[in-house]
């Protein structure tokens, strides 16, 4: 039986005065790479921003995607995949949600100097090296030491608690990987895997594992 993964969907113009605006949504990009894999995507959504607990009992597994604003609520996602050691996978936003974990006042302007994010011109554009912590799962699944990524985030994380690893690191000191220690697969990763070429493997071991 395939195995099903939540993705959390994003919320937009929740202040509208239009009650048709109002809406949660999920890219295809995130959508496609769990169907390439084999997995079943479903969208996890919410009621006026709160989380409907039950549809998590329903996943093997979760991805939090990159977004605008990161909802209250997302922090249930993380507690709960946690809790009962299910595999979470958070890329950009989701990575800053993920490391908000007992840190909440963690997020800074990532003041990005690779790309041009406001045009996003070429969002498929590899623009800068990271290293990776070689006791991490992320070198075990890579087999890397350096790689190149894309950067789109306007956020980054200054710190985490004790309770997470910090996998990767730019050449000027981004955090742009995390995992949370002793758990099978709790990751987060500032960069965009799913638009990038090399990242098979990242979403296969995040599939394996639910």
């Amino acid at each position: 039986m395939k195995k099903i993964i939540g993705i959390i969907s994003n919320s937009i113009n929740k202040n509208s005065d239009n009650p048709f605006a109002y809406r949660y949504y999920t890219l295809n990009n995130y959508v496609k790479k769990i169907v390439e894999h084999k997995a079943v995507p479903i969208s996890i959504l919410f009621f006026d921003d709160k989380l409907i607990k039950e549809s998590l009992d329903l996943c093997d597994g979760f991805l939090i995607p990159g977004g605008i604003n990161i909802i209250d609520d997302y922090q249930e996602v993380v507690k709960y995949a946690i809790k009962n050691d299910k595999p979470l996978l958070g890329i950009c936003m989701g990575h800053q949600t993920i490391g908000m974990y007992k840190s909440k006042n963690n997020l800074v302007l990532a003041n990005n100097h690779y790309d041009d994010i406001n045009s996003k011109k070429d969002i498929n554009k590899l623009s800068h090296y990271i290293n990776i912590n070689k006791d991490s799962k992320l070198y075990d699944i890579l087999k890397k030491e350096r790689i190149k990524v894309n950067s789109l985030h306007h956020y980054k994380i200054d710190k985490v608690s004790n309770d997470f690893l910090v996998a990767a690191t730019s050449d000027d000191g981004v955090i742009e990987a995390i995992e949370y220690k002793n758990k099978k697969f709790i990751i987060g990763v500032e960069f965009h895997p799913e638009i990038m070429n090399n990242m098979d493997n990242l979403f296969q071991t995040f599939i394996d594992l639910c």
